[in-house]
């Protein structure tokens, strides 16, 4: 229709409405860029949003897992002062079983890996410039890059193998079985009391003296034991750096146009 008009106004030499129906055209090039262009940022702006929704499901989750890390480290590595106490003649263990399942325990380690899903997904389609916040976008990325701090969180110090050579798989067995729970990957291991076994083969007095005179393992214990030291205050770091990026994208939803 426009390109009929226009060949029929130069023909007829009306300059005026061969200009016009120019005009004409090139608006409609403009407004139709404008309204894909709008389309385009409205769709971003979608998507960027559920992806603060789900990096925030993300977080959640993982402030979870490191809580529960923390509360499990704890309590490990106060069995280990327990253990170096006994050791010492500080304090008397209740019975010989308490001694043994105690040097057991404080061996046990665990990490809370982080729930990042949603983040690699954003790196991998190049989504993360939909988070409009450049330093929220930093904080993301030093976040769930952070991978040196598992040399210490994640080790698996020679007391750990050492108290298992040293303790029969028999009582080892019936520690697994009724004194730890554990929820998989989610960090949720739990420690609690739990009596001898009912019949066992084992001289538990015998071994609970060997634990508690081993030089090697009680050495090894109290480094174990600091080592722990160094591991909460880690973890408590990566708490606060969950709870402050977790505050930072409720901001970012709040301010959502």
């Amino acid at each position: 229709m426009i390109l009929a008009r226009l060949s029929r106004a130069i023909r007829q030499q009306n300059w005026f409405a061969v200009v016009l129906e120019f005009v004409i055209v090139i608006l409609g090039v403009v407004i139709g860029f404008q309204i894909t262009a709008w389309n385009a940022r409205q769709a971003d702006l979608q998507r960027g949003q559920l992806y603060v929704e789900r990096l925030s499901a993300d977080l959640a989750e993982n402030r979870t897992r490191t809580e529960s890390n923390i509360a499990f480290r704890t309590d490990v590595r106060a069995l280990g002062l327990d253990a170096l106490a006994f050791s010492s003649g500080e304090r008397q263990p209740a019975s010989s079983w308490h001694a043994v399942a105690t040097y057991f325990n404080a061996s046990q380690s665990g990490s809370a890996y982080p729930v990042r899903a949603t983040y690699e997904e954003m790196l991998s389609t190049g989504d993360l410039r939909l988070i409009a916040d450049l330093d929220l976008r930093n904080a993301l990325s030093v976040y769930y890059t952070e991978g040196a701090l598992s040399e210490i969180t994640d080790e698996r110090p020679p007391y750990r193998a050492y108290v298992r050579t040293l303790i029969p798989i028999e009582l080892q067995d019936h520690i697994w079985d009724n004194c730890y729970t554990s929820g998989g990957g989610t960090g949720s291991q739990q420690l609690r009391d739990c009596p001898p076994p009912e019949q066992t083969r084992h001289d538990i007095d015998a071994l609970a003296a060997r634990l508690l005179n081993d030089e090697r393992l009680n050495g090894e214990l109290r480094f174990w034991v600091s080592t722990q030291r160094a591991a909460l205050g880690i973890f408590s770091d990566q708490l606060a750096r969950t709870n402050s990026l977790l505050a930072a994208l409720d901001t970012a939803r709040d301010n959502a146009p």
